[in-house]
């Protein structure tokens, strides 16, 4: 029995509308077709013995009922009483047996969705599903494929673990879906487990580049603990357009996020390495494509916890309102729409807008200091010189150029004259053959020698600024940090000590020493300590990643959360060697760091201890810390302007040694990760690296001394 209604023939509205047929047999490669309303069974062990992983098909039944979809199905949502935040990544959190069926007359089987704990864009904990499916046969050799769908949604309609269960994700995007599961068929043909995740998150976060990587790796992590895999199980993951996100971002992180996995393999084709490029090309195409701008923007701000709002003209808003909650085959844009007319006319140059800059940037590929450990299979088309529509072919080119410089092994296939629904029909059955060959050890052929050098990946240069904050709770803004109120002038319980930015750097909080908070612009208040008992005085802050909560240290080392702050642990109550100065917040990871005075760092969270200064010689102690964009590393400063780096972080100079007029009290990160500024009490300000001085209060009267910094990032 059919598990859909019976459909009517469409004609797709996008090139991204792969049709069914596209996945049959190229040079004989692949090897399941639909012509004949069948398709592989395909069941998921249940349990395991020795000689293998056993499979059990169930007899040929009746589909269930249409499924709930997501947004109202309970299984979705973790009820469990511990805290996502202290669950590892990977953990399976509910199980369930449903019946999927691939393509509108296969035969209905059984397969098992896992939901399970991963990571969103910013780092914090979140829940996903996954659906694992085994061949009908079984397998003697557990080798596992995560595919990674095209889905590219903003509305839960489209989740694959929904769409596999018989939901209808609407008219306009029922042939991509279809496309899917004969993808998903054909693996499965070849004897593999798939595990198909939904990767862009319960929010339906399309195109956020991390959070698709940190759910791609977690799935197979849920997958091999339900099926009680071992750890040697060779892995691979696979992924084309949207999907290629998700397979490239997890090949960047899995070296730091999932070490233990035994990846053999990654294929991604119609890759979008950087977006200020693809943007560029799509702007005002007079092609379809260019009708996904206002669902890309709704999904970033939406990722990366941004406002549109103050940013988008009338036209901009009716657009990302429609496609809140659209597919890809269903989004309203229409061709030729520019990224101008969605825009305000103060924001028309995009890219230049700082918070939009530093998404863009935050999205580049390659550009997670570790690199893949391959092999991996890279494919593009390139139908008109520039790329296959909307994917540069040049950036694809570049992305690969700059991992053989890094020693990745790869090869890269550029199809001439395809554009990208005909280089996805390329694609697939060679990503099919490249995992063959992965999981049988046959020595893989390194293409690297002849990948062209392609186009610079070089980030956007985002405009800087910067705040200092005075004990009398003065602000003074510089570059292109925005005044937005402050405390200055107005009586005070505590002395001020510290400041936090908002994401868009059009809002900041202050913060007294008795733990009051004053919230100014977009910064929004989510309660203080003002008022209540504390063992020892508030001494910093850190906002989260998205703006969301802030937590506030005290000397002795407690930590105390709001908004949406997770509380991950503090050195409060504990033996301290000194007191605690500072506090910093992991940029991607849903943690923070806090620093004594000695130089000591104590890490909690998801952030990562790389080293510190505790226990070694020190000419003065150390003020402040701040750290590098992408979670690998940290500065510490000390009130002489000393500067001590680890992880990733690198020592681009200091004031260490140097005639200071007043003390450094604490140190910011430019936006990139690339400098560092020192300020010291009298507003003096001191820049390293790509960080550019703006200006500083050095010099100029105070009613105060300045006691702390914040960037404007």
């Amino acid at each position: 029995m059919s598990r859909r209604s019976p459909r009517k023939a469409i004609e797709p509205r996008r090139a991204v509308h792969l049709v069914v047929g596209m996945v049959l047999a190229l040079n004989g490669s692949v090897a399941v077709a639909f012509a004949s309303g069948t398709v592989a069974a395909a069941t998921v062990a249940t349990s395991t013995a020795t000689s293998g992983l056993a499979s059990s098909p169930l007899a040929p039944s009746v589909m269930s009922s249409t499924p709930l979809p997501p947004n109202q199905d309970p299984f979705y949502s973790y009820p469990g009483p511990t805290p996502l935040a202290d669950i590892s990544p990977g953990t399976v959190l509910n199980q369930r047996s449903v019946q999927v069926a691939l393509g509108t007359t296969g035969t209905p089987m059984t397969a098992e969705q896992l939901l399970y704990r991963t990571t969103g864009e910013l780092g914090q904990p979140i829940a996903t599903v996954t659906t694992v499916l085994l061949p009908a046969t079984g397998t003697a050799v557990p080798d596992l494929v995560a595919y990674l769908s095209f889905y590219d949604a903003l509305g839960a309609q489209c989740d694959p673990s929904y769409t596999l269960q018989g939901g209808n994700p609407g008219s306009a995007n029922e042939q991509q879906t279809e496309a899917e599961e004969a993808f998903i068929a054909s693996y499965l043909a070849k004897g593999f487990i798939v595990t198909i995740p939904d990767f862009e998150g319960p929010n339906l976060e399309w195109t956020a580049g991390h959070l698709a990587g940190y759910a791609s790796l977690d799935s197979i992590r849920a997958t091999e603990s339900y099926l009680k895999l071992p750890a040697s199980t060779q892995a691979g993951l696979t992924g084309y357009s949207g999907g290629s996100i998700a397979a490239e971002w997890a090949s960047e992180i899995a070296p730091h996020y999932a070490p233990q996995l035994n990846i053999v393999g990654v294929a991604e084709g119609g890759i979008p390495v950087d977006y200020a490029h693809n943007l560029a090309y799509i702007n005002g195409a007079t092609s379809s494509w260019s009708s996904i701008i206002p669902a890309v923007l709704d999904a970033l701000s939406l990722a990366y916890g941004v406002d549109l709002t103050p940013y988008l003209s009338p036209y901009g808003v009716q657009l990302t309102t429609q496609d809140a909650q659209a597919c890809i085959g269903s989004l309203s844009g229409v061709p030729g729409l520019t990224i101008q007319k969605l825009l305000k006319p103060q924001y028309q140059d995009f890219l230049a807008v700082p918070v939009f800059a530093k998404i863009v940037d935050d999205l580049i590929m390659g550009s997670v200091p570790s690199n893949p450990t391959g092999p991996l299979f890279m494919a593009v088309g390139d139908a008109d010189g520039t790329g296959d529509g909307i994917m540069v072919t040049a950036d694809v080119e570049g992305l690969a150029h700059e991992y053989c410089q890094q020693g990745v092994p790869l090869q890269l296939s550029v199809y001439q004259g395809s554009d990208h629904t005909q280089a996805a029909a390329q694609f697939e059955p060679a990503a099919i053959s490249f995992f063959q060959q992965r999981f049988a050890g046959v020595p893989f052929q390194n293409g690297c020698s002849s990948v062209p050098t392609g186009n610079s990946l070089a980030p956007l240069p985002i405009p800087q600024g910067y705040w200092e904050t005075a004990s009398d709770g003065g602000i003074f803004s510089f570059g292109l940090s925005g005044f937005a109120g402050s405390m200055g002038g107005h009586p005070l319980n505590a002395p001020v000590v510290g400041m936090a930015a908002t994401p868009d750097g059009n809002g900041y909080w202050e913060v007294a020493r008795d733990g009051g908070v004053f919230s100014f612009g977009d910064a929004a208040f989510y309660e203080s300590m003002g008022g209540k008992a504390l063992n020892a005085p508030i001494v910093g802050m850190a906002a989260t990643p998205d703006g969301g909560g802030y937590w506030l240290v005290a000397s002795d080392g407690g930590v105390f959360s709001f908004g949406d702050a997770t509380f991950y642990g503090s050195m409060g109550g504990k033996p301290l060697a000194a007191p605690i100065v500072g506090i910093a917040s992991a940029p991607h990871a849903w943690g923070y760091w806090l620093v004594a005075s000695d130089g000591g760092v104590f890490s909690f969270g998801d952030a990562q201890f790389l080293g510190s200064m505790g226990g070694k010689a020190l000419n003065a102690p150390i003020v402040g810390m701040a750290a590098t964009t992408h979670d690998g590393g940290y500065w510490l400063v000390a009130s002489d302007g000393g500067v001590f780096s680890f992880g990733d972080a690198q020592f681009l100079g200091s004031m260490g040694g140097k005639a200071l007029n007043a003390p450094i009290v604490g140190m910011a990160a430019s936006p990139d990760g690339g400098g560092y500024w020192e300020f010291a009490s009298d507003g003096g300000v001191f820049s390293f690296g790509d960080a550019q001085f703006l200006g500083s209060m050095g010099g100029h009267p105070l009613n105060a001394p300045v006691v702390g910094p914040s960037p404007n990032v």
